[in-house]
């Protein structure tokens, strides 16, 4: 993962899209509407703050846990 002030990885910036996506369907935003860029450039600022899970940025942006697609249920 990138350390803060740092360029984002590929795989950082993947993540970041996931989440994105995950929590403009969540809010009802449009991913490129003005709501959705807002939010895209908030969860890069958290990031680069230290909040570099997934399911720590959905819940710093929702309140709670999505479970993501690439969760397993445990079995």
């Amino acid at each position: 993962m990138s350390s803060p002030q740092q360029h984002l990885s590929p795989d950082d910036m993947s993540m970041i899209v996931r989440v994105h996506a995950a929590v403009c369907e969540e809010r009802g935003l449009a991913p490129k509407g003005e709501e959705g860029l807002r939010l895209a450039s908030q969860l890069v600022h958290e990031f680069q703050r230290g909040v570099t899970t997934e399911q720590d940025l959905i819940e710093a942006f929702t309140g709670r846990r999505i479970m993501m697609p690439t969760e397993s249920l445990g079995t």
